[in-house]
């Protein structure tokens, strides 16, 4: 996997709390191991609908939304990492990755997106 970027300490967010673990992205797609094995999370290429960008306290997250409607979080990315990765994504994988702005003032603003089942404010 010489044509991808391995990051440790990168934490997958998700209903059971964060996870921390070792990601691994290369032209085929993404894979996540969780620390000390177990869990394991592929997302092939071809599955990938949309990639962002947020900025996060103190890191950096990226999103992944895949074909069948689940949204994968991995937060722990530097901000240099941001722009070697978007630079990847757009160039290996032909996938444009968007910047996700977070309201901080504590009201609701952009707006909203349904997609399929899920509910979005962007």
């Amino acid at each position: 996997m010489t044509d991808g970027h391995q990051f440790n300490n990168i934490t997958l967010g998700g209903r059971g709390g964060t996870n921390p673990g070792q990601i691994k992205m290369y032209s085929g797609g993404i894979v996540w191991k969780r620390q000390g094995g177990g869990k394991l999370i592929e997302i092939d290429k071809s599955d990938i609908e949309g990639v962002t960008w947020m900025k996060v306290p103190k890191t950096n997250q990226l999103g992944v939304q895949i074909r069948d409607g689940l949204y994968y979080k991995f937060t722990g990315f530097r901000d240099q990492d941001v722009v070697s990765l978007t630079n990847f994504f757009q160039n290996t994988c032909g996938i444009t990755v968007r910047e996700k702005q977070l309201s901080v003032s504590g009201r609701n603003w952009g707006e909203v997106d349904l997609n399929g089942w899920l509910y979005y404010m962007n």
